[in-house]
């Protein structure tokens, strides 16, 4: 697959700045898959797991809510906080804790309910 430029960002400073392959989010409307020259766009990205493929291997990302922004120039995920995670079961317990609605992944297209 083609790289693309992906960076995470947060106040604390960048989480992540590297080429991959592929990333994978939850927008309110459901998964999102990101590929090399997607249409530009921005989403609101409520808190949750993002999964990033890089040399064909799946690192997880616990993040708090965020904003991606996808243009020319790659892919920038604006988040409250990030965190490395090992795994997307230790992702959506930290992600919890800092918002993400019980039982939402990246993987769960179902609203939130209030």
């Amino acid at each position: 697959m083609t790289e693309f430029a992906f960076r995470i960002l947060t106040p604390a400073g960048a989480g992540l700045q590297a080429g991959v392959e592929q990333v994978v989010v939850r927008t309110a409307d459901g998964a999102l898959g990101i590929l090399a020259r997607h249409q530009a766009m921005q989403a609101a990205i409520p808190a949750g797991v993002v999964r990033v493929q890089r040399a064909g291997a799946w690192d997880y990302y616990a993040t708090g809510d965020a904003l991606l922004c996808v243009g020319s120039d790659g892919v920038s995920l604006l988040a409250s906080r990030a965190e490395a995670v090992s795994d997307e079961e230790e992702g959506m317990a930290r992600s919890a804790a800092w918002g993400a609605p019980a039982g939402q992944t990246h993987f769960d297209s179902r609203p939130t309910t209030m």
